[in-house]
């Protein structure tokens, strides 16, 4: 019995222990392992040197490096050498798992393993087979790392029985010691280099972000900066509103563009099941970001409709927002192929940048009605101030015969002020409907000629030549309010005069580039100020600190004719020309003849 036991856990004496210092594996300096921080092709070719090695320091004809695959639970060689060149191992050969008894026997000694004689030995039956085949009658075995975990296996093989000497048995396992902790530090500077490299795209990503000038822009921004972060193969980000019954997909970005077919601009239920289940996560956790992680087998119809993923990725899913207790209005979507969860570095990263992109997106938001509102409210000052111009203008005649009434008896006089009253009434009734942006028809020469009239003192004081040209048609008529655009062109043709020379000229040039569309430009020889034509393209209210040409004067009522034309369904634009003109132009829906 004794014998058994010694022959199944042979006790090498002299044996180093898993829990020694480096120090006492200096001597074993004849192989020497590759460098932590070598690339991968110098650390994979220093690998199959050092396998080379051993089989040169230990005289025999095989050493195989054997690692254990989790999910088969079988093992494969990661590094062999052999000196039998018609030998059929390569990494895909498969040695399957060991016997629990096979286990214990590498697992529970602190040395090597010898097997003298493979076809005698009733050890290692698992294997037994087919290391024979290989041609390996005699084997040194030892394991890489400490426990009863059995990870991965060092092994030397001979062509005919030999008995391995005790030394040769703690010097393999020294080795494999060695294998084992360079593996530690390689693993210890990848990650370490992941770290960084993860970082820098973090740090880049964020710059990057906060360089964006559009809600728009930001977010395909940060789906191709999602993409590229975590290494999955897409990144898809939606938004939605609490007053709508629809997300809408914002953004997305894959590597491959045969695994996605969603669009921009899909609209998603909000019932859809996974955007219920990522609401649901962050309502539930309360105290940090929760990712919802799945496959792609998991997905409903519903999503599996609009998302159409294609089969092997898993999807991880990310809520836009920016306190765990406020509303959720979007969320994150990463698709990969890869196995396994997201590393700790991954979810920390991605869970700063979705708090990040849900406060910038909510912010934008909110300002965003803030400015719609500041601007509705500049417009209708703005149109307020004109109308009662306009008023005072039509109304200012009738008012000065009432001087002339003191000398007059006081019934022709109260007669006079009766029917002064009566037109007065007449000219307000016709002031009501102004309020109201009533879409008509208006014919562009009969307006045009009512501004050029009305404003003939404002140019004969400068001395400016007005003229209109290629406007064919006298029967062009325009989709438009007449007051509101009577009062645009008034307060455009007054700027143009203002900052004209005098002497100067301004030209009225009629275009139809589109059956529907009418092309309406102003140019004059003045120059507008640079800064205002930054302000006017990009939007001041990017910045309110920095003062704005578009909160003075002339800059402010331009800013509000911009604003009142985009309500009538037009567009009006401010341009500098090569030539050291201005030019404003309007494009203004008409009606087809």
């Amino acid at each position: 019995m004794a014998k058994l036991v010694e022959l199944t856990f042979p006790n090498f004496s002299n044996v180093a222990s898993d829990h020694g210092s480096e120090a006492a594996l200096s001597h074993l300096s004849t192989c020497q392992l590759p460098v932590a921080q070598a690339d991968d092709s110098e650390w994979s070719q220093g690998l199959q040197n050092w396998i080379i090695s051993l089989t040169k320091q230990f005289q025999c004809q095989w050493s195989v490096w054997l690692s254990y695959d989790l999910e088969t639970q079988e093992f494969y060689p990661a590094k062999f050498f052999s000196t039998n060149h018609r030998t059929k191992l390569d990494e895909q050969t498969s040695f399957g798992a060991l016997s629990s008894v096979d286990e214990k026997l590498v697992t529970r000694t602190d040395t090597a393993v010898a097997l003298m004689d493979l076809k005698e030995d009733l050890r290692l039956v698992a294997w037994r087979d087919q290391l024979l085949a290989e041609g390996m009658q005699s084997v040194l075995m030892t394991r890489l790392t400490a426990g009863e975990d059995l990870k991965d296996v060092l092994l030397l093989g001979n062509t005919t029985a030999r008995a391995w000497t005790v030394e040769e048995a703690d010097d393999l396992f020294g080795y494999a010691r060695q294998l084992a902790q360079a593996q530690q530090r390689r693993a210890l500077h990848q990650s370490m280099l992941q770290e960084t490299r993860l970082n820098n795209l973090f740090r880049k990503g964020f710059h990057t972000l906060q360089s964006t000038k559009s809600t728009q822009s930001f977010v395909d921004q940060a789906a191709q900066i999602l993409v590229n972060l975590c290494d999955v193969s897409g990144c898809v980000i939606l938004l939605w509103s609490p007053t709508r019954d629809f997300a809408k997909v914002k953004a997305l970005a894959n590597k491959d563009h045969a695994w996605l077919g969603a669009q921009v601009g899909t609209q998603v239920n909000l019932g859809d099941p996974l955007i219920h289940l990522i609401s649901e996560s962050a309502r539930s956790n309360q105290t940090c970001l929760s990712p919802v992680q799945l496959s792609v087998e998991g997905l409903s119809p519903e999503t599996q409709e609009w998302l159409s993923v294609g089969g092997g990725q898993s999807i991880v899913g990310f809520p836009l927002q920016p306190q765990p207790k406020q509303s959720v209005f979007g969320a994150i979507l990463l698709l990969s192929s890869r196995t396994g969860a997201l590393t700790d570095l991954e979810h920390k990263m991605l869970s700063d940048l979705a708090r990040y992109m849900a406060w910038v997106l909510c912010s934008s938001h909110v300002t965003e009605s803030w400015r719609s509102e500041y601007e509705a409210l500049h417009t209708l000052h703005w149109y307020q101030n004109k109308m009662l111009g306009h008023a005072y203008e039509g109304i200012s005649p009738h008012l000065e015969p009432m001087h002339s009434h003191s000398s007059q008896s006081v019934q022709v006089a109260a007669e006079k002020v009766n029917a002064i009253v009566t037109r007065l009434n007449d000219q307000i009734v016709k002031l009501i409907p102004d309020l109201d942006m009533e879409i008509q028809s208006v014919t562009l020469v009969r307006l045009l000629r009512e501004i050029i009239d009305r404003l003939e003192p404002v140019f004969a004081a400068k001395k400016i030549w007005v003229q209109v040209h290629h406007l064919k048609q006298s029967n062009l008529a325009l989709k438009t309010s007449k007051t509101h655009l009577s009062f645009i062109l008034d307060e455009v043709l007054r700027a143009a005069t203002l900052r004209s020379e005098a002497g100067g000229r301004i030209d009225i040039w009629c275009r139809m580039n589109h059956p529907d569309w009418l092309d309406l430009s102003i140019t004059d020889h003045g120059n507008f100020d640079p800064r205002f034509l930054k302000d006017i393209h990009l939007g001041h209210y990017r910045d309110r600190l920095k003062p704005s040409l578009l909160n003075e004067d002339v800059g402010q009522r331009l800013l509000a004719c911009k604003t009142l034309t985009q309500k009538l369904g037009g567009k009006l634009d401010f341009l500098a020309l090569e030539d050291d003109r201005s030019l404003t132009r309007f494009t203004l829906p008409c009606i087809t003849q």
